[in-house]
């Protein structure tokens, strides 16, 4: 792992974040590196416009009547503000299905002004509330569409995974057969491949034109569209993620433990980053650093991008105490 980012309390360095960084060409070629490209890293939650293209394959949005609010919902880590709790309240009612369905423990949102609300006002926790709800709720839909137990979603040899598997190799360019599988924080699987292919998966997304399968093709544009048109849904109000894709020519999604992953239309170029000790803020200072380096040319994105995760330090006086520094440089190759 690389130095990425330099942490200073007054003039003294405190903490250093590591960390990888793959910028692939749409044509296939690295473009950028920072560190071993060929590192395998799982996906996270960066593969959910990935996981959900099965659904939109074969038009089950439609068949089973969602909005495009609602469908969005499918490649998101939703935050737990109201429109999400809408739309996921609003699939299982037209799915006649409970949230008893889903795997993963209740809890409550990630958005801590929802948290602190429902904890204040004594509401339970609720398995909507995860933020991969609507990726679950994406699965068992496809799970409905196929004929296939939509208990059984979540299994890691079952169709549906295995169909979703041969997606990811599909548009990463890397054999299904040596994606590392694992298990994902909500319960379903995970899946690793090499950093530089991570990239090149949303590279696909962004630039479709390869794909010579008309279901493959519809779909890709579909979430995509989707997704620049609700970016809201895909996290919520005041993420960098939202921000990113409020800009046409970003297709963009965070996962957790540090990685994340954001395609450059225009430029023809996807960047994927794993920072090692998946700290938050840090995985925004990075994407700071790459658009600065690279002269990315969009002042209010910029603008957001510091005004959600700032570069100063601030103590609990609000008392400024330190700032942030990259520590890495774009290595063109």
């Amino acid at each position: 792992m690389n130095e990425l980012i330099y942490e200073f309390r007054g003039e003294l360095l405190e903490d250093i974040h590591y960390g990888l960084i793959a910028g692939m060409d749409f044509s296939g070629a690295a473009r950028y590196a920072v560190g071993d490209i060929d590192k395998m890293c799982y996906l996270r939650s960066c593969s959910k416009a990935i996981q959900c293209l099965p659904l939109f394959m074969h038009d089950f949005d439609r068949k089973f009547g969602f909005t495009d609010e609602e469908a969005a919902i499918f490649a998101a880590s939703h935050y737990g503000q109201p429109c999400h709790i809408c739309a996921l309240e609003s699939i299982l009612k037209k799915l006649g299905l409970t949230e008893d369905i889903l795997i993963m423990k209740p809890t409550y949102p990630l958005d801590p002004n929802e948290a602190h609300r429902m904890i204040a006002e004594h509401m339970p926790k609720r398995k909507i509330y995860h933020n991969c709800a609507g990726k679950h709720l994406g699965m068992i839909v496809m799970s409905l569409g196929l004929g296939l137990s939509p208990y059984d979603y979540w299994k890691v040899d079952g169709e549906l995974q295995v169909m979703i598997k041969n997606v990811i190799a599909q548009l990463s360019g890397f054999p299904a057969d040596k994606i590392v599988v694992g298990v994902d924080g909500c319960g379903v699987p995970v899946y690793a491949l090499p950093l530089k292919n991570c990239a090149m998966a949303f590279a696909s997304l962004s630039d479709p034109s390869n794909i010579a399968d008309e279901h493959m093709l519809h779909a890709i544009r579909r979430v995509t569209e989707l997704m620049h048109k609700y970016p809201y849904m895909i996290e919520g109000e005041g993420t960098a993620t939202t921000a990113m894709l409020r800009d046409p020519n970003i297709l963009a999604k965070e996962g957790a433990e540090g990685m994340y992953i954001f395609a450059l239309k225009k430029e023809r170029v996807s960047f994927a980053l794993k920072v090692s000790d998946g700290a938050h803020k840090t995985v925004t200072h990075v994407i700071q650093g790459i658009l600065n380096q690279i002269h990315y040319d969009n002042p209010s994105l910029m603008e957001e991008l510091y005004k959600l995760v700032p570069r100063d330090v601030y103590n609990d006086n609000d008392l400024k105490v330190g700032y942030i520094q990259d520590a890495f440089e774009l290595r063109k190759m």
